[in-house]
């Protein structure tokens, strides 16, 4: 503990001196306000026709996908009907699995998280943190596309003293739940901007699923997450700037995994029955192949994990009112059994075997960085890395890239998409498709206002057929299609997550 206590230390006296700088450069920046995306900002109607490919089968497919939106409320819809050309019949595993006919409900949402005093969304959660991110951070219930849950993300402060943000990831049973209460205990400081705005929040997320996504794609048990992955977390943050042109803030967090019992009883049977390569073993079987002569003495030592870490993030507009830029910069150090942002991107992909590399996870420090720019108020290109500093099996790296270049080079092409890759170790890995690996693109013209035609590639996890048993594999969707895009009206600048 005293050696995290002295890195946090340096961490703090590093940003300070970072944040004399960046409160240098705000004072100089005229006072304009930063321009934002508009994500589920507008009433449209949307009716995209097309060839669909999946695995070896090919399909005719449309999507009725209406959004309307009135201030701070908006609906948007996404009924597929898909035919299939190989075997003459209605493909039907999105209508499937309980909770089938609400996933044709993409999102219900009011307001904007942490600005409105009753934000929520029902829907498919993407990009999702609660809090600043030891525990969940990036998460999505919806690495299947056809298997896509239906989840709920809110945000309440009644009154600027005390307010509650979480999510529940999926309505069809017990899932990842995860709540913030937070306060802000000096907020009657109207007129000292900094310190009203200090908050300190504590996180509690945990998940009690009975079933899983393996490896291989089978929807099986899970033998360790049904019996709970519990942990907790403690913050605060604090604005050092906030204005209309600029932003930076500070934030530290603490945070705990709980020892899981059915891993740990697990673990010890098996280095029970051969201490040399049973334990390894049962890590393959998760899909860790773990050589490290150190390996068993960790999985003998599997217990709570800890970390601590500190971060600095800044908003500012550039060039008067072109571009702007937002980055974020988070140091952290980890006891052995914790993996920061457990709660990710690929969580849902298979639950145990994230798990099981808690158990082999050795302490280690490590790097969270994110930059997002919008230029021109056209180009919007994100990057994100999390990038421990001994990179393993156990400790691998996690990458996001998001990129919108619609209109940029030839008027009314549309070209945008979102890659992420988790689990790898080398940077050649970063960039392969794999079961590892999530990845939507669309590259399209606009004909006129209403009409648009392209093509889709999503590399992301479809049930297949494959000898004889239904399956959950990373497959690629290509599609060509035609589109109507009938603008109705209203909208705004309301995205939940802004």
């Amino acid at each position: 503990m005293q050696k995290l206590i002295t890195i946090f230390q340096r961490i703090v006296f590093f940003f300070i001196g970072l944040f004399l700088q960046f409160s240098a450069l705000a004072q100089s920046l005229p006072p304009m306000p930063l321009p934002l995306p508009t994500a589920d900002s507008a009433s449209i109607f949307a009716a995209p026709v097309g060839l669909l490919q999946i695995g070896d089968e090919t399909f005719i497919s449309t999507r009725l996908q209406p959004e309307f939106v009135l201030g701070r409320v908006g609906v948007g819809l996404d009924v597929p009907i898909v035919y299939s050309l190989t075997n003459n019949k209605i493909r039907e595993e999105e209508y499937r699995d309980g909770i089938g006919v609400l996933r044709m409900i993409r999102y219900v949402r009011y307001g904007r998280k942490g600005r409105d005093k009753l934000a929520f969304r029902l829907g498919g959660l993407y990009g999702v943190s609660v809090g600043h991110g030891t525990l969940i951070n990036n998460y999505s219930n919806a690495p299947s596309f056809e298997r896509r849950k239906v989840g709920v993300q809110f945000d309440i402060h009644p009154i600027e003293y005390v307010g509650v943000e979480g999510l529940y990831s999926d309505l069809n049973g017990i899932n990842i739940v995860g709540i913030r209460p937070y306060i802000r205990p000096l907020a009657f400081l109207e007129d000292v901007p900094v310190l009203k705005n200090f908050e300190i929040g504590a996180t509690y997320a945990a998940d009690f699923d009975q079933y899983t996504i393996n490896a291989r794609g089978d929807r099986v048990k899970n033998n360790f997450v049904k019996d709970g992955v519990v942990t907790q977390s403690v913050d605060l943050g604090l604005f050092l700037v906030k204005r209309d042109n600029a932003e930076v803030s500070f934030f530290a967090q603490y945070g705990m995994m709980n020892k899981n019992t059915a891993l740990e009883s697990t673990i010890q049977k098996a280095l029970a029955q051969d201490p040399d390569t049973a334990a390894q073993n049962l890590l393959k079987r998760k899909g860790l192949d773990l050589d490290n002569a150190n390996t068993v003495s960790r999985l003998a030592q599997y217990g709570n994990g800890t970390a601590l870490s500190a971060g600095i993030r800044a908003k500012f507009q550039l060039i008067a009112n072109t571009a702007w830029l937002e980055a974020r910069l988070e140091r952290y150090e980890a006891t052995a059994n914790y993996v920061p942002q457990f709660f990710d991107a690929f969580y849902e992909i298979d639950k145990d075997r994230k798990l099981a590399q808690v158990a082999a996870t050795q302490g280690t420090g490590g790097t969270y960085g994110s930059l997002t720019g919008l230029i021109l108020n056209k180009i919007r290109l994100s990057g994100v890395l999390q990038l421990p500093d001994l990179v393993s099996a156990a400790n691998p790296a996690f990458v996001r890239v998001d990129l919108d270049g619609t209109d940029v080079i030839i008027p009314n092409v549309i070209a945008q998409a979102q890659y992420f890759k988790g689990g790898f170790t080398t940077f050649s890995e970063a960039f392969t498709l794999d079961q590892r690996s999530l990845l939507t693109s669309r590259l399209a013209y606009r004909i006129f206002s209403w009409a648009i035609v392209g093509v889709d590639y999503r590399w992301t996890f479809a049930l297949v057929e494959e000898n004889g048993v239904n399956r959950f594999k990373a497959q690629q969707y290509v599609s060509p299609y035609f589109a109507i895009n009938i603008p109705l009206g209203g909208g705004g600048n309301v995205n939940f997550n802004e």
